[in-house]
């Protein structure tokens, strides 16, 4: 048996069979070529939801950061706030986005209670009046607890003041449907100090006076439909 062995050794064909390296490479361009592939076809999906997500933060911030700097709204500059929120999802398909702006005072007692909500999508105004609170483990706290007094909550109380809280909601879909086949939802939310007076009244071109009452002594809800599908609440 060993001798046969050694006489096919010495054969040339076998020989260069031993010696053929080709194989190996073979080998391990497949290998690679499979962990490339993989690589590239989750890339496609992985990009887009990144770049997804950038555009809907961006939203909040737009919205959040126009709305304060005004000192009176008026209904037609809400409305232009949120077509600039929506515009800057693209090239994502605006359609799936979802808006919110709330101005929330806080007044001398330390609750805090909306002023004024304007929502669009599937996110529906807060209403005028009413305290809002955030709940987290078993304590309650208020959105910015350094601004306002909670349960529980330790924090300084600064009265007769106000912030702004913009909130987005953006659903995707993923075209190439590789990694994610669902649609999902991607949020921001963003909190603003006004950069004039201490509340931004809203809308100001309606009730001249009335509607730019100051929080605390407002008294009443009144809804208020604006263009693009946008509805608000305000305190009057």
């Amino acid at each position: 048996m060993g001798a046969n062995m050694s006489k096919l050794h010495k054969q040339p064909g076998f020989q260069n069979l031993i010696d053929d390296n080709f194989a190996a490479a073979g080998v391990e361009f497949a290998m690679l070529t499979s962990v490339l592939v993989v690589l590239t076809l989750c890339t496609t999906d992985i990009v887009p939801v990144w770049l997804a997500y950038t555009h809907t933060s961006n939203a909040s911030n737009i919205a959040g950061d126009i709305a304060t700097s005004f000192e009176a709204i008026k209904k037609s500059d809400m409305s232009d706030v949120f077509v600039a929120a929506s515009q800057s999802i693209l090239p994502f398909d605006p359609s799936g986005l979802s808006l919110r702006i709330s101005n929330v005072f806080i007044s001398a007692d330390g609750t805090s209670r909306i002023y004024w909500s304007c929502a669009s999508g599937s996110l529906k105004p807060f209403n005028a009046l009413d305290p809002i609170k955030l709940a987290y483990g078993s304590n309650t706290y208020s959105f910015m607890p350094w601004l306002s007094a909670s349960s529980g909550a330790s924090s300084t109380n600064v009265s007769d003041t106000s912030y702004l809280y913009s909130e987005v909601i953006y659903t995707y879909s993923s075209p190439a449907k590789i990694v994610f086949r669902s649609p999902f939802t991607l949020s921001s939310s963003n909190f603003y100090l006004p950069r004039i007076s201490q509340y931004i009244s809203f809308p100001s071109d309606v009730l001249p006076g009335a509607a730019g009452s100051v929080p605390s002594q407002a008294k009443k809800t009144i809804s208020l439909s604006l263009d693009n599908g946008v509805f608000c609440t305000y305190a009057q």
